[in-house]
């Protein structure tokens, strides 16, 4: 008796390029706002400002997981945008 089951279903491998372009650009605008703007023009009006620090920080893993996919050159399918978002 064979009990092998064969599925003709297929997986989706291709590489969400538009999405991971999206995600990649928010997280530049987030690092922009994280290290330039909020220090120098937001804190110097009020310490309060820095409580938007929490959320910058909990987004690091997803940054980094980011940054993890273009090395692989997972993150878009032309090697050269992995390259340059690897290195943004």
């Amino acid at each position: 008796m064979n009990l092998a089951v064969r599925t003709t279903a297929t997986i989706d491998t291709r590489i969400p390029e538009r999405f991971n372009l999206a995600l990649t650009a928010g997280f530049l605008a987030l690092g922009l706002f994280e290290y330039v703007l909020l220090p120098r023009l937001l804190m110097p009006l009020s310490i309060w400002w820095a409580l938007l620090l929490i959320p910058c920080a909990l987004s690091t893993t997803t940054n980094w997981s980011l940054i993890h996919e273009a090395i692989h050159s997972l993150l878009s399918p032309n090697p050269r945008s992995n390259d340059l978002a690897g290195r943004a």
